[in-house]
């Protein structure tokens, strides 16, 4: 750990056992290394937001947009379309990548072979959204070349399918955004209506969520994606909340904070405004707020670095 993140790391310690003295006793806490352990993992969660933040300040190649070439990140990708005005792109790169995920140690190669059409024309949002069931039927008439590559959904995705009449299958998936996105007339109107109903960014943030009614994406997928939204300046929108109900690690991180035991009967609802004050106090957001607790409840007594 280099000095910077050893005083981050000090500096949220400090903030968690005054907060623990002064406002709410944080029971999880206590014992050996477990609030060292639990600073770490929020050092490695506000990492992992700053990079994709600081996507955006850097110089990135046209390769990185490109789903035939080795380079192709759908994040930076999305940057890129985002200097072009073209809003519509950018998000429907998120959402790709957030359906599909990054797979270790396959990286985005099953995104990079469907969004790049296996090599033709790519399943841009202009191709995709003339007709929300086209890119499904094109995933089952290329299915068997398609599964004969190499690549798999990520982690957080991984009962996704891209079999034809799957319960999950992604052509279902899509269709469903597609429709939810076009029933707004495009992601700008989309966002647009976001800020108006939400007023600030985590109103925003919040009526998206709401309105968010995509096939499979559940609580976990939809935070992830209107987060990634709101860290590559695509939407002025924030995570109000850390969205426990209907999540597992995380909520478990929380009841083990606050309850000393990660079966703890204490309510999602309840956790959730304990975990606002508790950012507010200690400076983080929600959303490393959430990853720091799904990670730290893996291993609270020893840290262990995971990839998110």
């Amino acid at each position: 750990m280099n000095a910077r993140d050893k005083a981050i790391k000090d500096g949220i310690e400090r903030d968690i056992l005054k907060y623990s003295q002064e406002q709410r006793p944080l029971i999880g806490i206590s014992g050996s290394n477990k609030l060292s352990s639990l600073s770490s993992q929020f050092v490695d969660s506000i990492r992992r937001v700053n990079y994709v933040r600081q996507i955006g300040s850097r110089e990135i190649s046209p390769g990185r947009a490109a789903p035939t070439h080795d380079l192709f990140d759908p994040l930076k990708a999305a940057e890129l379309y985002r200097r072009r005005g073209d809003l519509d792109e950018a998000c429907w790169l998120v959402f790709l990548s957030t359906h599909f995920g990054k797979h270790y140690p396959t990286g985005w190669t099953l995104m990079r072979n469907i969004y790049g059409a296996l090599g033709e024309t790519p399943w841009s949002w202009e191709n995709a959204a003339i007709d929300p069931d086209i890119l499904g039927d094109w995933i089952a008439v290329s299915y068997d070349k398609i599964r004969a590559l190499p690549g798999q959904f990520g982690n957080h995705r991984k009962y996704e399918s891209i079999r034809p009449g799957a319960r999950s299958f992604t052509g279902k998936v899509i269709a469903s955004y597609i429709r939810w996105v076009t029933a707004y007339e495009g992601h700008d109107k989309l966002i647009e209506r976001a800020s108006t109903e939400g007023e600030n960014p985590k109103g925003a943030f919040r009526w998206l969520y709401r309105e968010m009614n995509v096939t499979r994406f559940g609580r976990l997928a939809k935070f992830d994606f209107l987060a990634m939204l709101g860290k590559l300046g695509l939407a002025n929108i924030e995570p109000d909340s850390t969205y426990l109900v209907g999540t597992k690690g995380p909520l478990k991180g929380a009841r083990l904070l606050y309850g000393g035991s990660s079966s703890a009967n204490i309510s999602a609802s309840e956790l959730d405004r304990k975990l606002i004050h508790l950012s507010e106090f200690i400076g983080v957001g929600m959303q490393e707020m959430e990853d720091a607790l799904c990670n730290w409840q893996k291993s609270p007594s020893k840290y262990q670095k995971f990839r998110g």
